[in-house]
């Protein structure tokens, strides 16, 4: 069985579909292409995420989303995060989601697009580790402590 990572070419694409039609196992992790699937529940994910950020009294909370104008993983986290504020009665404020595109050097630029906006926020739920990790490197340049003055949660599998 092989690991199919994500951003496939459309020759990989058919690859894949080729390795599919002959009976060789796969196993995808994202549901963007049909074929046999693991995946996260990721609105489940995000909602216990936010949930344990309100647990610690957070109610300033910005989002760093995935991949812009994407469905799948991206897609499905940034929904959950916008009904987790409407549960909780917090007014969603564009100026606290900006997009890391699952990117530690873009999870920097969308923490940095967070900060220079403004808007007062007390923690940060990164739609994946590597985003989270960008933001933890802005958040420290710009001399905020982490978690002291800012709660950071990074959802995926890597931290």
């Amino acid at each position: 069985m092989r690991d199919i990572p994500p951003g496939k070419s459309a020759t990989q694409l058919e690859y894949v579909q080729d390795l599919i039609r002959s009976g060789y196992p796969i196993v995808l992790t994202t549901a963007e292409k049909p074929g046999p699937l693991v995946a996260v529940d990721n609105a489940s994910g995000i909602f216990q995420a936010f949930d344990h950020l309100i647990d610690h009294g957070h109610r300033q909370i910005a989002f760093i989303a995935g991949k812009l104008g994407r469905g799948g993983d991206s897609a499905e986290r940034l929904a959950a995060y916008l009904t987790a504020l409407r549960k909780a009665g917090i007014q969603a404020d564009e100026r606290l989601i900006a997009f890391g595109e699952h990117r530690r050097a873009d999870g920097g630029r969308a923490m940095q697009r967070i900060l220079d906006s403004g808007a007062p926020f007390t923690a940060v739920l990164c739609s994946n580790d590597l985003s989270a990790l960008g933001a933890m490197d802005v958040l420290r340049a710009a001399g905020r402590r982490i978690p002291e003055d800012v709660a950071l949660f990074g959802f995926d599998y890597i931290l």
